[in-house]
């Protein structure tokens, strides 16, 4: 009969088995939240924390041995012993599970440490945790059933060394081979540690893993023992990947950001010579660029919608008179580069309509229409704007940033063009560029007054 006795990742006791109740003479309330080494009292000089199994809980080692403890009555009694680390699947830890085996009695532990291998089968199955063990003083290996499922091997394939290697992933074989020779001829705590790639038996599949043992050393230094746990780890192998191009691309588009407000913010000073017209500027400026990130946010810096992006660019230019201005067009989703170009366009067009065009008047009026088209088997849009109704339109007679910023960067940021048309009935603009970086497009139409 096996004493269970289960530990938090505290160390505290949460679970006694009815076993380990007699075993150790504690309930389980009253041995709940108790450090083990207040329930369990081995005999012999050295207090639990400072003994082989004391240091397994310590370290959420897979251990195995024999020790004495005081049993029921106080008396001195044999025991065997393995634990084995609970894992989540993203590898923290969640407590330690303890086994106890009274050896009082038994012709030897070989009879206990079969039935205690069992328990811990049972306790480590639903976290898809791989035991392995190795005797090397006489050739014995053993792999639990979750070890060669996670080898992609079938249940009952005898453990073999050079079967284990030659799943390793070419890349990682020698440094692994490295580890494992070192923890086996060098006498020490006897714990390593790794993590590498293998190629699964069944279908060839790339998987992470992580591997955790100790071996044992005899009083002469030659290893006696080694045990340990094999755990698939490709899911956060994969999540700390995409956390790291997250990164990559976070310093990418801050940097970007920032060049842009830089610009936004030297152009508009050198092009206005009031300091108040400058500092209101900028700030819409920059407005009309948090309003375009706030776009990608929402769709995890995927795309935007191009209605959506000219509704938030002309939103504070016309406020609750929404029909003195038309969008039209299919759904188009316009990838991010495209999003924070066009978006600076569209304020600068809206805010020169605010101020001397169709939108600065009662009776104007503003259309937007665009299309998708294919040219050369690529995908373009074109957008087309269109004022009327405002006050006479003449070429101004400075070029500033806004109408840089319009003629340049549709074709040095997306590879199109632009034309600035500025009519006497009003202004018009018409915007082609390639979609070869936008997810989707076409999905449905668009009409908005």
């Amino acid at each position: 009969m096996v004493a269970v006795v289960v530990l938090d990742e505290e160390g505290r006791c949460n679970y006694l088995n009815a076993i380990a109740e007699v075993l150790t003479g504690f309930g389980s309330n009253e041995a709940f939240g108790r450090k083990l080494d207040a329930i369990l009292t081995l005999v012999g000089p050295e207090p639990l924390p400072d003994t082989a199994l004391g240091a397994a809980v310590r370290r959420s080692a897979e251990a195995v041995g024999e020790t004495r403890m005081l049993g029921p009555g106080g008396v001195p009694i044999p025991v065997a012993f393995r634990t084995v680390p609970l894992r989540r699947q993203d590898g923290e830890l969640h407590g330690t599970v303890v086994e106890l085996i009274d050896l009082t009695g038994e012709t030897g532990a070989g009879r206990a440490l079969r039935e205690s291998e069992e328990r811990l089968r049972l306790a480590t199955a639903a976290t898809g945790i791989g035991i392995w063990d190795v005797n090397p003083s006489v050739g014995h290996r053993r792999w639990s059933d979750e070890f060669l499922d996670i080898l992609g091997l079938a249940p009952g394939t005898a453990a073999d060394s050079d079967l284990f290697t030659s799943l390793i992933h070419p890349d990682d074989r020698a440094g692994v081979v490295a580890v494992y020779e070192r923890a086996y001829s060098t006498p020490g705590d006897g714990d390593y540690h790794a993590e590498f790639r293998i190629r699964r038996a069944s279908d060839g599949t790339e998987r992470w893993v992580s591997t955790t043992g100790q071996v044992s050393f005899d009083a002469a230094g030659k290893p006696v023992r080694g045990v340990g746990t094999l755990r698939d780890i490709t899911r956060r192998k994969l999540a700390e990947e995409e956390k790291e191009l997250l990164l990559h691309e976070l310093t990418h588009r801050v940097k970007n950001i920032l060049a842009l407000v830089q610009a936004i913010v030297s152009q508009t000073l050198r092009a206005t010579t009031d300091p108040d017209e400058a500092y209101q500027r900028i700030l819409a400026r920059l407005g009309s660029l948090a309003r375009t990130h706030d776009l990608l946010v929402t769709s995890r810096w995927v795309s935007a919608s191009l209605a959506d992006l000219l509704t938030a660019a002309l939103t504070p230019f016309v406020g609750e008179d929404e029909a003195r201005v038309s969008l039209s067009g299919e759904r188009t989703e316009l990838a991010p580069r495209a999003v924070l170009t066009i978006g600076m366009i569209a304020h600068e067009l809206a805010t020169n309509a605010a101020k001397y065009g169709s939108l600065s008047v009662a009776g104007g009026r503003l259309d937007v229409d665009w299309t998708v088209d294919l040219k050369d088997s690529e995908r373009w849009v074109s957008i087309d704007w269109r004022e009327s109704g405002g006050p006479p339109v003449s070429p101004p007679q400075a070029r500033g940033f806004g109408s840089k910023l319009i003629e340049r960067s549709v074709e040095a940021n997306l590879s199109g063009a632009v034309v600035l048309d500025y009519a006497p009935t009003g202004v018009t603009c018409r915007m082609t560029f390639p979609l070869e970086d936008s997810p989707k497009c076409g999905a449905g139409p668009h009409d908005a007054t």
